[in-house]
């Protein structure tokens, strides 16, 4: 009876309820969603609307027989996984405080540190069992990376990291395989030997050597480089899908476990990469090279949601890693750092310039 009486008193036309009970058959489909918000507009945007309001959640959550909190945003029960949608595969390359947690798009390690102790502090964790077993809080590191987007995509916005993580759209079950994956990686390369060329490279720190969650769209370089149009006053360029963006930068199908040296190394790559003046350029020799290594980057386009995927596309090769850095210990291809004397792991923008102005790169792969 108090389900009879909620649909009465929702507000919600036949359609809608009609177009809703559609949706619960078929909650399952990638395009299930979006078949239904198709013809329901945002006024102020003039585009569809990104989530279900209060009463259509309650339609949903009646019709399975659950808690109006059990449904996330858009229709699916909180910890079940809708698959992509064609669009979105080809997109993504695959088949206690309330005050703003403010981070930078590429933080230092010891920053890192620092948001992810207050994300789990505000998630009600110890940070000591956070790091010591990953896998059984993937909300927090799903909600530091929630964070990251939502500050470089709402910069004056103030949301806790609970917060962030639930208008994402993700839940802490979208977020377990790359955590897992986190850690399989590390115990790879401990049992691989990969600790060992590291210590001939001089690669000796130990937060360094870790194991992090990268981004295939680097989040600097986006901004920087596609997205501000102005740092002072700060101010974005026109036409860009923030809300699009910020969910392709929160997906965690578009990220992969990567070891942190590797990660911090190949920001010289992306920054090339998302250069306006180096696009016309047969970039994909670029990409061979981040290839070679096992990584990946994307080169996003904050207006029309293309993506172009550079490297290998897939999770990381520990065996792959383990050959592409033994090349650069016995051969430094890429050079030596100024600062440290040490072989390069990638090349820096200089680096690219110079050798695509003498007519391209090939020969650094071979």
């Amino acid at each position: 009876m108090n389900k009879i009486l909620r649909a009465i008193a929702s507000g919600l036309s036949r359609q809608d309820k009609k177009d809703l009970g559609t949706f619960v058959l078929n909650r399952t489909n990638p395009y299930a969603f979006q078949n239904y918000m198709s013809t329901r507009i945002n006024p102020k945007t003039k585009n569809p609307f990104t989530r279900f309001n209060k009463p259509e959640k309650q339609f949903i959550a009646d019709a399975l027989n659950l808690p109006l909190q059990a449904i996330g945003r858009r229709g699916n029960p909180i910890g079940t996984r809708v698959a992509l949608t064609d669009e979105r595969k080809a997109l993504a390359g695959t088949g206690g405080t309330t005050s703003t947690a403010k981070q930078p798009l590429n933080p230092s390690l010891n920053t890192y540190e620092r948001q992810l102790a207050l994300a789990a502090k505000q998630f009600g964790h110890s940070i000591r069992a956070v790091k010591e077993f990953p896998e059984r809080y993937p909300e927090v590191y799903g909600a530091v990376q929630a964070m990251r987007a939502s500050n470089l995509i709402y910069p004056n916005k103030k949301v806790t990291y609970p917060q962030a993580l639930e208008q994402s759209g993700f839940t802490r079950g979208d977020f377990s395989g790359i955590i897992s994956g986190r850690g399989d990686l590390a115990r790879a390369m401990m049992n691989q030997n990969t600790f060992s060329i590291l210590d001939d490279l001089g690669i000796v720190a130990p937060n360094i050597r870790s194991s992090s969650i990268g981004h295939t769209i680097p989040l600097q370089a986006l901004r920087n480089a596609s997205m501000v149009q102005s740092f002072s006053p700060f101010r974005f360029k026109r036409g860009i899908d923030r809300e699009g963006v910020k969910s392709l930068l929160i997906n965690p199908n578009l990220m992969f476990p990567e070891p942190t040296f590797m990660n911090v190394a190949k920001r010289g790559i992306e920054s090339f990469l998302y250069n306006p003046s180096n696009r016309l350029k047969n970039l994909s020799k670029v990409g061979e090279i981040l290839d070679e290594a096992g990584m990946t980057t994307t080169v996003l386009d904050p207006r029309t949601l293309s993506m172009t995927t550079f490297g290998s596309g897939k999770p990381m090769d520990v065996k792959q890693l383990n050959e592409y850095l033994t090349r650069i210990l016995k051969d430094a291809p890429f050079g030596t750092s100024t600062k440290t004397g040490k072989n390069l792991l990638f090349p820096t923008t200089q680096f690219l310039k110079r050798n695509f102005l003498r007519g391209g790169i090939a020969s650094l792969l071979e």
